[in-house]
């Protein structure tokens, strides 16, 4: 967990328990710590005082907890039951003329960014967290997809970044994942969606470059080994790719391999000996490989 430390006299609100810390409150971090990522709060004098998720914008730590605990599920249970306790006990979740309620009011539940709203037998939550560093808001609500099977739909949405109004959206795009997974929240099921779309993509680019979707052996052994290799060699396409102006190649940094080698590997060449050494002439009007080769050939 990584740690953020106050500048002198910072620390005065919190010891008010005040929920925010504010961008300009901060001294130093103790690493990179990344959006959404719980940290560790403490004084100029190096003590302890508070934890809290971490944004980057104004409000950089929303706290979550001024004690040294891990926030995991059983803390988050804690503080739901907490909260239900506090409307049951001033007949608000039990109420027979009303089912609908707010179970969690973000600051006021010692939640900050947290809203929960009840609609009888359906709870809906909105949360503004970071994801792989880009700011979503979220919500989860239950869903019958099937009679009598209810399935969980997780509803992404994302200020578009381009400020182009969508017909159909507006000024956000949305995303749906409808899954069966009723434990994990509502971030982690959008982290784990997001990495299985991302090595999905890793397969299609190996079916595309190298023909993954086609063994060219009739044993695994066999297979195996082209497998490795085809993965070592996009490996170093990828370092390549990053290393290179690709675009003075006509190329950019997500082209696939096959445009690679068109454009890069496959180009008209010959050895020619002169002055008794070998020059390579290169038989093409892009002149960005004269600056590749000049080192070596001249």
């Amino acid at each position: 967990m990584h740690k953020v430390y106050l500048k002198p006299g910072k620390e005065d609100s919190l010891k008010r328990f005040h929920p925010w810390i504010f961008s300009g409150a901060i001294a130093r971090f103790d690493g990179e710590p990344d959006e959404g990522e719980v940290v560790e709060v403490y004084t100029s004098k190096k003590e302890f005082i508070a934890e809290g998720h971490f944004q980057i914008g104004s409000i950089a730590v929303r706290v979550l907890s001024f004690h040294q605990e891990p926030i995991d599920h059983g803390f988050w249970k804690r503080k739901l039951e907490i909260a239900y306790d506090m409307r049951r006990s001033i007949g608000i979740a039990t109420n027979p003329t009303n089912n609908t309620y707010r179970l969690v009011h973000g600051e006021g539940d010692n939640l900050p960014g947290l809203v929960i709203d009840v609609y009888a037998k359906t709870a809906v939550m909105q949360a503004h967290s970071a994801v792989n560093g880009i700011e979503f808001e979220l919500n989860s609500i239950l869903v019958e997809k099937w009679k009598g099977k209810a399935y969980r739909l997780v509803i992404q949405r994302q200020k578009r970044m381009d400020g182009v109004l969508d017909l159909w959206e507006g000024e956000y795009t949305y995303r749906c994942i409808l899954t069966n997974d009723y434990e994990s929240s509502t971030r982690e099921i959008v982290e784990f969606y997001n990495l299985r779309g991302g090595k999905e993509r890793i397969f299609d680019d190996m079916n595309n470059g190298f023909g993954w979707d086609r063994l060219p052996k009739s044993f695994m052994a066999e297979n195996t080994v082209f497998l490795l290799l085809t993965a070592l060699i996009r490996n170093f396409y990828k370092a390549i790719i990053h290393r290179l102006d690709v675009k003075r190649f006509g190329l950019n940094a997500t082209s696939r391999i096959k445009a690679f080698v068109f454009r890069f590997v496959s180009v008209p060449a010959k050895w020619i000996r002169t002055s008794r050494r070998y020059v390579l002439n290169i038989y093409t009007c892009n002149n960005a490989y004269a600056d590749i080769f000049q080192t070596d050939f001249g």
